[in-house]
């Protein structure tokens, strides 16, 4: 009979306790609440920079190949043939005894 007495005594101090300290409960499942929502935030943020990560390596690689392409072609400046080249297609110039020819578009139709 005390064993019974005994463990009634000790749901009702136990529910007593939980009356009296009901905050308590409210303060935990907030406290859970707010680092649930703090580590999706976090995760987010991870997401956010892998992402900038992995552009950035792309950008990376694509400044880099450019880098190459401007270097070949600073070398190619150092060539006489190659900027004689560059002045006659971009300049139009033309060496001693060559006939420079240039072609007009004609209009196929023409307005009265």
């Amino acid at each position: 009979m005390q064993r019974k007495f005994s463990s009634q005594v000790s749901k009702k101090s136990a529910f007593a306790f939980l009356l009296k300290n009901w905050w308590v409960g409210v303060l935990i499942t907030m406290g859970i609440a707010i680092h649930v929502q703090a580590l999706d935030r976090k995760n987010q943020c991870i997401r956010a920079l892998e992402n900038k990560v992995v552009f950035l390596k792309e950008e990376k690689s694509r400044a880099l190949e450019k880098k190459e392409q401007l270097k070949i072609r600073t070398q190619m400046f150092d060539d006489p043939e190659w900027m004689l080249l560059v002045l006659k297609q971009r300049l139009g110039l033309v060496e001693e005894g060559e006939i420079k020819v240039i072609f007009t578009k004609k209009k196929l139709c023409p307005l009265p």
